[in-house]
């Protein structure tokens, strides 16, 4: 009779090493910390959603620049939002002026001294914009087209009422006038949206004072 060998039967691993080499499965570290998802860039390169971006200096500085243009932009628009309410020392603008003289928006002739030479003036048009309770905060009004677009505002014909011979300007540096420099009134500024422009833009910095 002839003897049939038998299959030797499969020795399983005994050790965990063993093991963990004879299983196709990955192994998993549980000390291992967590993977971080990545992607890949165009170039092949892995990229990690968990990586901080980081900016080169001049990138940074472009930045930082648009910030505080920003930041002064918003500081001027609020700044011209808020028309001034006070002049130079503290008088204010919406005293009650007295019944019969310059109000409030009127143009009137007045006697308008030089700013250099005090004791010499000129009557001219100027535009009342408040009383301050010693006298009366005006504008001058001119025909002659300003060096600087910024120190005066421009008046069509039309928006005064009644209207005027021709186009103009209001200066926007205020005079502080005593009420007996005031001849008569001729009118008023018509144009409530064209005051708030002109008063939201005064030059307060070289206001002049004569009633002192």
């Amino acid at each position: 009779m002839i003897a049939v060998p038998h299959r030797a039967a499969a020795i399983l691993p005994t050790t965990p090493d063993a093991r963990a080499r004879s299983d196709p499965r990955p192994h998993l570290d549980p000390n291992a910390p967590p993977r971080t998802r990545s992607a890949r860039t165009g170039s092949g390169a892995p990229l990690h959603f968990g990586a901080v971006i980081s900016l080169d200096p001049a990138t940074l500085s472009f930045l930082a620049l648009i910030l505080i243009a920003g930041l002064v932009a918003l500081v001027v628009v609020l700044r011209r939002r808020s028309a001034p309410t006070r002049a130079p020392g503290g008088p204010r603008l919406d005293a009650a002026p007295p019944a019969g003289g310059p109000q409030t928006g009127e143009r009137w002739l007045a006697d308008v001294p030089f700013e250099d030479e005090p004791r010499r003036s000129k009557e001219r048009p100027v535009l009342v914009i408040g009383y301050s309770g010693r006298g009366h905060w005006v504008l001058k009004c001119t025909t002659q087209a300003p060096r600087e677009a910024e120190w005066r505002v421009l008046v069509p014909a039309n928006r005064w009422d009644p209207p005027a011979d021709k186009d103009g300007y209001v200066d926007l540096v205020p005079y502080h006038l005593p009420k007996g420099r005031f001849d008569h009134s001729f009118g008023s500024l018509g144009d409530a949206g064209l005051y708030r422009k002109i008063t939201g833009r005064l030059r307060w910095d070289r206001a002049v004072d004569f009633t002192r």
